[in-house]
């Protein structure tokens, strides 16, 4: 599997891609392309992902599951038990 990133100029419709890279670097080029639909609004990025010879776009970066049970616990910490500040 093969990615890259792609965007289109949104005022003259213009494509334009990258060059392909490695899978490893997926997240990283995923994440750059949401920063960069942010700050310029005249494109739009995406990724595209090639395998077995299909094209097909890149759409989400799955979510973690918490490495350790401190984390878990951390996240599982029930506020209403908390008693307010005065």
């Amino acid at each position: 599997m093969e990615c890259r990133i792609a965007w289109c100029n949104k005022m003259n419709g213009l494509y334009s891609t990258g060059h392909w890279r490695s899978k490893d670097d997926l997240a990283l080029i995923h994440a750059w392309s949401i920063c960069q639909n942010m700050r310029r609004h005249g494109e739009y990025y995406w990724v595209e992902i090639k395998e077995d010879g299909k094209l097909r776009n890149y759409i989400e970066i799955e979510i973690e599951k918490p490495k350790s049970k401190i984390e878990k616990e951390y996240v599982e910490i029930d506020y209403k038990v908390s008693k307010p500040f005065n």
